[in-house]
């Protein structure tokens, strides 16, 4: 695989399911969700029959080549 198309592994519950090709010129790429008052990587299970709190955010980290920073977007999911 060269340089220009890196790909990105994310657990997902088939898999057949395909990575997903980053553009050109994109190091890496981080996704967080704000669940429970923090940002999470992986989402809290139920507790005893209760039903799990949905993410009300969502964090996108991109590197770029050559930048030591990440870009961050943040995204709010249940707003009125």
């Amino acid at each position: 695989m060269t340089d220009e198309c890196k790909s990105l592994q994310i657990d997902a519950p088939s898999e057949a399911s395909t990575p997903v090709a980053l553009q050109s010129g994109l190091v890496s790429m981080d996704i967080l969700a704000w669940q429970g008052n923090q940002w999470r990587t992986e989402p809290v299970p139920a507790a005893d029959g209760a039903q799990a709190e949905d993410p009300s955010g969502l964090q996108v980290a991109l590197v770029l080549q050559g930048r030591d920073v990440p870009m961050v977007k943040f995204f709010l999911l249940r707003g009125t």
